[in-house]
């Protein structure tokens, strides 16, 4: 699931990247812009939950394992 999302994420940021190049010479709105940004935060969101998800996942598994 990590490597899924960090490659959503790497995506994410490069369709952002190009999106605001578009809007820098005037082929997208900022309503556009803002709604490709929301999307990148919605990704990252993602991916830091992802990560969260795995470290708790971790920690309970080392407290079970040194009991």
């Amino acid at each position: 699931r990590l490597e899924i999302l960090a490659s959503t994420l790497r995506l994410a940021e490069r369709t952002y990247e190009i999106n605001l190049q578009r809007f820098e010479v005037g082929t997208m709105t900022s309503q556009d812009l803002f709604q490709e940004e929301v999307r990148l935060n919605e990704t990252r969101l993602e991916h830091l939950n992802a990560v969260i998800d795995l470290n708790l996942a971790w920690a309970r598994y080392e407290h079970v394992v040194n009991r």
